[in-house]
């Protein structure tokens, strides 16, 4: 790379020899106020152009053996809308122990050290601690009391550069505090639950890694580039999995005379959602033949209401009045398959073909008093955009021509388990963060790969990055999964793998995992803990 004083002398000379009469040595006018100037300007663009120009550049980046930050990179990233991610820094809580009961104040920049990992770590802002009982305002903690020492908790992140200070640092770990910072009564620190590990700041390798991905052929013929195309479409969408006409999971492309796969066909799984979504279809029962008190609900292309197409199953039935409450006992369910007016047509066989895909219909019986009106509610469970997705996908604009993409939504396997945490403290103080741990293990399960099993060991992993004393696993964890044909049970205590039912389209390429900790539309907290 040239340099600015490399620069300077490389227009000095061409100057000279354009005008060989001007007056260019340092300290005349021409140098000041033309030279210098021009080569502060013409510096970097000399770089960048002859490192733009370079063929092997980008080759010379990926064979490198140490990591690069050129701003090369940066610029031809941002040609396909990237920027290199900045990276984070480490972040925890430190419970601090101190001799008195009084009135303390940390500055901003105070500073904490863990000896053995010789890591830093700083308050962000200035902190007050109250030694009494009132509302704490901004930047202000309180002061509690164990046995005969005081303690309070900061907030901080690591002092070094971002993501140099990576390593985990684990919950108890010991802290002093830092030269140049001074507490009174100061007896210890620890870190309260495993500190967050930092995020270094993106390599150019990486950086030219994700570009690459926005320069993906954008078309709907390969897994990859249809991912890529649907994402930019739908932004939700998680993952995507293609079944296609040799895979075993393939039952749809063998439905003919002969028994044998035709080509052409593929099954598109999407998960569109972290978690399973519920909605509510306003419909008309009409009642059956009988004592009046059997009742029927059709869900198919009659119900025009915006329903949601491919829905996992039925919830619950409710009156649709005013001031009503209660639901209805369903008798049975019967999944039908039909065909869309308007709309060009995948090849549909049956009803397991068009279980979870736009294509499904239902007819529900249920039982309710003989003359009640007949306005229902009906809640399903559903995932989102799968008519979106398939309508996109056979579209004249998007399709492909000789083949036949049927979009399903993923199958879910309904994940329950149970645990029992173990307080570190008796008086509980401060509380042990249930909802939180809750969501956190609802991020972990919902964000998991397709085909990537469930770990208990990292369940309690994930307690453990708060402040209790010991987890608990009371009984297996447990997953349903809907099938065509019914329901398949799974159960585990150290892992959870979803099994190989090829008759029932089960396999790791075409089910994943949900759990659920929010109760709502008929849902249940599938995460259960109990606090001791």
């Amino acid at each position: 790379m040239e340099t600015l004083e490399q620069t300077k002398t490389r227009l000095e000379a061409f100057t000279k020899e354009s005008f060989p009469d001007a007056d260019i040595a340092p300290g005349t006018v021409l140098s000041e106020l033309l030279i210098k100037l021009a080569a502060t300007l013409h510096n970097p663009i000399k770089n960048d152009v002859t490192a733009l120009g370079t063929a092997q550049y980008i080759s010379d980046v990926l064979a490198a053996t140490a990591d690069t930050y050129s701003t090369v990179i940066d610029k031809i990233a941002s040609n396909y809308d990237v920027t290199r991610n900045a990276g984070r820094k480490v972040e925890g809580v430190i419970k601090v122990v101190v001799e008195s009961k009084r009135l303390y104040f940390l500055p901003a920049g105070f500073t904490f050290v863990q000896a053995n990992l010789g890591f830093s770590y700083t308050l962000t802002s200035k902190l007050e601690v109250l030694p009494y009982d009132t509302e704490l305002g901004a930047n202000q903690v309180k002061l509690f009391q164990e046995g005969g020492l005081y303690y309070f908790y900061v907030s901080v992140e690591a002092v070094d550069d971002t993501g140099k200070n990576n390593t985990q640092v684990t919950s108890g770990s010991k802290f002093t505090v830092g030269t140049g910072s001074t507490l009174s009564g100061f007896v210890y620190g620890e870190a309260y639950g495993n500190f967050s590990s930092g995020q270094a700041v993106e390599t150019d390798i990486e950086l030219i890694h994700r570009f690459r991905e926005g320069l993906v052929n954008k078309s709907v013929v390969s897994p990859k580039s249809l991912l890529s195309v649907l994402r930019s479409e739908f932004s939700t969408l998680k993952y995507l999995s293609v079944i296609g006409a040799n895979d075993p999971e393939m039952a749809r492309s063998k439905k003919n005379a002969f028994g044998i796969s035709t080509f052409g066909m593929a099954d598109i799984y999407v998960r569109t959602s972290d978690s399973l979504e519920t909605a509510k279809i306003a419909a008309t029962a009409v009642v059956q033949p009988g004592d009046g008190t059997m009742w029927k609900i059709e869900l198919n292309k009659s119900l025009d209401t915006g329903w949601p197409k491919g829905f996992y199953r039925v919830l619950s039935i409710a009156p649709n009045t005013t001031g009503s409450s209660g639901t209805y006992p369903i008798t049975s369910i019967a999944y039908g398959s039909e065909t869309r007016a308007l709309y060009r047509n995948n090849t549909i066989n049956d009803a397991d073909d068009a279980r979870f895909s736009v294509y499904q219909t239902a007819s529900i019986l249920f039982e309710m008093p003989a003359g009640s009106p007949s306005g229902m509610l009906v809640t399903v469970l559903y995932s989102p955009l799968i008519e979106d997705i398939q309508n996109f996908v056979i579209s004249d604009d998007n399709r492909v021509a000789c083949a036949d993409y049927l979009v399903k939504a993923i199958i879910p396997c309904e994940v329950s388990l149970k645990l029992r945490i173990h307080k570190k403290y008796p008086m509980n103080i401060p509380a042990v963060p249930v909802d939180s741990i809750k969501k956190d293990i609802f991020t972990y399960i919902n964000n998991l790969p397709l085909g990537e099993d469930i770990a208990v060991s990292r369940i309690i992993d994930i307690c453990h990055n708060y402040d209790i004393k010991r987890v608990e696993m009371l009984e297996p964890m447990t997953g349903i999964i809907q099938a065509d044909s019914g329901y398949i049970n799974i159960s585990g205590r150290e892992s959870l793998s979803i099994p190989t039912s090829y008759e029932n389209g089960i396999s790791k390429y075409t089910t994943a995992f949900f759990v659920n900790y929010l109760k709502e539309d008929g849902q249940s907290d599938n995460i259960g803990i109990q606090l001791i």
